[in-house]
């Protein structure tokens, strides 16, 4: 798949990307905020902007989208490691 053909998954910064692989790892948005030691509601705000960017509605979505897409925007490792469990 060429960069242009899927120029949306090109848009995520940096830190949208450290989001996105720690949500298809399987992590809730207020784990991901202690791990980026950041407000809960930050994550949130980088999560509405990819659901926009990626042009999904749920997490379901957001998530065949990952998979669908996940070669051309350097997802491949994140489906061959295992999901996260929340501790306690």
């Amino acid at each position: 798949m060429s960069r242009e053909s899927h120029a949306e998954i090109w848009e995520f910064t940096p830190r949208q990307r450290e989001v996105v692989r720690r949500l298809l790892r399987g992590l809730a948005p207020k784990q991901i905020a202690l791990t980026l030691n950041v407000d809960v509601r930050t994550i949130y705000w980088h999560v509405e902007n990819i659901y926009r960017l990626a042009g999904v509605h749920s997490v379901g979505e957001f998530f065949a989208w990952a998979h669908r897409h996940r070669e051309c925007c350097g997802l491949e490792l994140v489906w061959d490691e295992p999901p996260r469990r929340a501790a306690g």
